[in-house]
């Protein structure tokens, strides 16, 4: 039986919304409703670039979260390769041409980076590998009985420092150059601690998939899956916090962040209708890219006061990071749909 992607996620919303076991009938005329725009085209019509196009024209790439969109999406289609999941060619065409695009762009990007810092390129250019980012996690609930509340005020992981303990991982600290897989008594008490919060939460996630990744922590699998299970369910009740503040400015680019991170870590609950549709609504029309509003307030000193690694606001407004991680959630939700609506449609 052949599926088409429309019909996917529209199966997949009124299963969100509880109006019952759902039937593609029912879908076919609620499809306009929910049909996905990020790729496409707005719900009033008006054209969008697609989102990989505007970080193509961007002239560097220095996040590697970008990568986790092409690895995901690698792990979709090898499981549609394998039979373990189910779509029409026409659905299975689209997303490899999207992944194929994204794979040419993160060799350019990669290139990109090498020649205009190279230093730092040989610091982390192991992660800008878009193979690296393939973990591929069963779907599963977070644990709610986990979540703790934050003992630190505000951020506890500064990228500098997060960087350095990449850098213990990766092999490529100044100190013991060539040797992977070191981690520092300081880099692991810091990188696992309890209480985080916001961006220094999902830096720990981060750290611990690249560990994973890396088979840094072969031995202590049950420990990292462990944290990840207590990081991810104190970033969902830090998501749901946010989306019932009615998604501030300032938390955006973090929302994005907790879902494409735990997303791949295979927790389903950042998933739903309305983060969904707020994602997508939140896309720039034209330039098809994310970024800082263009009717906001004018003081946007404190959205500015957030450090991310040299984030890129480009004259019309369009971020780099926060455009990657919509990215990265988005490809989470292509899988999470796929993946569950297997259930219902087979």
């Amino acid at each position: 039986m052949d599926v088409d992607i429309d019909t996917v996620h529209c199966e997949f919303l009124l299963m969100l919304i509880r109006e019952g076991k759902p039937n593609q009938h029912s879908c076919k005329s609620k499809l306009e409703r929910f049909r996905p725009k990020a790729f496409y085209r707005s719900a009033s019509g008006h054209h969008k670039k697609k989102p990989i196009r505007f970080i193509a024209e961007s002239s560097s790439i220095r996040d590697s979260i970008h990568m986790l969109t092409t690895g995901q999406l690698d792990v979709l289609l090898k499981r549609v390769e394998s039979g373990e999941l189910r779509l029409s060619q026409a659905t299975e065409d689209r997303i490899r041409v999207i992944q194929q695009t994204s794979n040419r762009l993160a060799d350019i990007g990669a290139e990109a980076v090498e020649k205009s810092q190279p230093v730092y390129f040989e610091q982390i250019g192991g992660l800008l590998r878009p193979s690296f980012w393939t973990l591929d996690r069963s779907s599963r609930s977070v644990d709610l009985s986990l979540h703790s509340r934050p003992v630190v005020d505000g951020e506890a992981i500064h990228e500098s420092d997060s960087d350095k303990c990449l850098w213990e991982l990766l092999g490529t600290d100044p100190r013991h150059s060539g040797e992977k897989c070191r981690v520092s008594q300081k880099c692991w008490a810091m990188m696992t601690a309890p209480g985080y919060k916001m961006y220094s939460l999902t830096h720990e996630v981060f750290y611990l998939q690249i560990a994973e990744q890396l088979g840094c922590l072969r031995h202590e699998l049950p420990v990292t899956l462990r944290l990840t299970d207590e990081f991810c369910s104190n970033a969902y009740v830090e998501s749901a916090q946010i989306a019932t503040d009615g998604f501030p400015e300032q938390h955006k680019d973090l929302f994005m962040e907790q879902a494409a991170l735990c997303g791949m870590s295979g927790y389903r609950d950042f998933f739903n209708r309305e983060w969904l549709d707020s994602i997508l609504a939140w896309q720039r029309t034209g330039a098809g890219c994310w970024g800082l509003p263009l009717d906001g307030p004018d003081d946007t000193s404190d959205l500015k006061r957030r450090v991310k690694r040299e984030e890129r606001v480009l004259t019309d407004g369009c971020e780099f990071h926060r455009t990657a991680v919509a990215l990265g959630a988005l490809s989470q939700y292509t899988r999470y749909v796929i993946e569950y609506s297997q259930k219902y449609l087979f």
